[in-house]
């Protein structure tokens, strides 16, 4: 029957009527084995590899229907222990027929009735062996063996076109395995071909960080719109929400202190990385890093507003705002060329020589004449008044009256700093 021409697919619809596999499993292996030959010796072997796919996929669905059938009219325990020494023996020609065919098989249809039945180390087997190595990383994150999806991952898909199981499976095990993945994105070949904004949703999926830091009681996305965080980002990976992958849903969140503090720390680590070694200008990353600086009043947030130009400002000033953090918001009014707005900041916390500096300031200088004179008033009317500590406030005598030759020296300095922005006149 396997050698025959036209006749063969009618020989082959006879026995699958006659639902007796074993003669089907037969017909098809000899005719698959014939087939092969054929494309071996034939110039155009497209035709052949189409009908090659579809036999394979018969066959499987043979195997798999045997294997089911296997075990259903189980009535004593012999008869038991028959069935599963033939359902293992099955197994292995299975495992055999799909080592041997996988080349010519159409995968997806494969897998899925492999799923179909639950024979889950098939399907592992199968992927390793056509390299589709999302399932295996899938099957060990989902029988949570953290270590060995990370090894496959780390090993097997270190190159570009594996990119985007990095950024399926980084939310994951940024949570599981957060050092080791950490150093993972900052090493190559990883480091040369990983987009960072693809990352970006492993980076802030942790409710829990919400119980710590003195900015905010909420969440990292209560202090801003993602629309705001991703602003400039051209992946729609920024705007969907991690939560909404199943593998994530598999994954409680911690709620030990310490881990959730070793994970920020892990967050900024990267974060810094790409800002400071990659040189990183997407305003995405950097609008993350200024949110968890605010967030937990980290000492380089001022640094961060005064070097980097691919924040956002709007939204850096409605973050610094909300956690009422004057100094940092200032610098934020003086790269918006707000600097009436710069100034009040500074002197309402008392650092004149920082307002001074925006009123002089080489933008200050270029604007309208009338607002540097503004500026200067306003700084000499906050001397005048001796509003809060720092350089240049009115000086007291035995703490009850101001020293008046002290106050017209400042106003002297003041006037010379100003530099003709405004004159003695104005002061009096």
């Amino acid at each position: 029957y396997a050698h025959l021409g036209d006749g063969f697919e009618d020989r082959l619809r006879t026995l699958l009527a006659a639902k007796n596999p074993d003669a089907v499993l037969t017909l098809l292996t000899v005719k698959l084995q014939l087939l092969r030959e054929t494309r071996r010796d034939s110039s155009s072997g497209t035709p052949v590899t189409m009908q090659l796919t579809c036999l394979c996929t018969l066959a499987v669905q043979q195997y798999l229907s045997k294997l089911a059938s296997l075990g259903v009219h189980c009535c004593t325990q012999e008869a038991g222990d028959r069935d599963l020494r033939q359902s293992e023996a099955v197994r292995r020609k299975l495992r055999d027929f799909l080592r041997e065919h996988s080349n010519v098989m159409h995968l997806p249809t494969v897998f899925a009735l492999l799923e179909a039945l639950g024979e889950v180390e098939d399907v592992v087997q199968l992927a390793k062996l056509t390299k589709h190595f999302g399932k295996v990383i899938h099957h060990f994150i989902a029988t949570k063996r953290y270590d060995d999806a990370f090894a496959v991952l780390q090993q097997q898909c270190a190159t570009a076109q594996h990119a985007g199981l990095w950024a399926q499976f980084s939310v994951v095990l940024m949570e599981q395995q957060p050092d080791r993945l950490t150093q993972a994105l900052m090493s190559e070949p990883m480091a040369s071909f990983l987009n960072p904004l693809a990352l970006i949703p492993a980076l802030v999926q942790y409710p829990s960080w919400g119980s710590l830091g003195p900015a905010s009681s909420g969440s990292i996305s209560s202090m801003g719109s993602m629309g705001n965080l991703a602003a400039g980002c051209k992946s729609s990976l920024l705007l969907e929400p991690c939560s909404s992958s199943p593998l994530a849903a598999q994954i409680p969140v911690s709620s030990s202190v310490a881990a959730v503090v070793g994970r920020r720390n892990h967050v900024l680590r990267y974060l810094e990385w790409l800002r400071s070694t990659k040189k990183n200008t997407d305003p995405a990353v950097h609008n993350l890093l200024l949110t968890l600086y605010v967030k937990y009043d980290h000492p380089e947030l001022v640094p961060l507003l005064r070097s980097s130009k691919s924040y956002d400002p709007l939204y850096a000033l409605r973050l610094c705002l909300d956690s009422k953090n004057l100094l940092a918001c200032s610098h934020v009014y003086k790269r918006m060329r707000m600097f009436e707005d710069a100034v009040s900041a500074a002197l309402r916390i008392g650092m004149l020589t920082l307002a001074i500096s925006y009123a002089n300031s080489q933008g200050a200088k270029d604007s309208d004449p009338e607002l540097r004179r503004r500026l200067w008033l306003q700084i000499l009317a906050h001397v005048l008044r001796g509003d809060g500590p720092g350089p240049g406030s009115a000086m007291t005598v035995e703490g009850t009256a101001p020293a008046h030759r002290a106050v017209v020296q400042a106003m002297e300095l003041l006037v010379k700093e100003a530099d003709s922005a405004i004159s003695l006149e104005d002061v009096l």
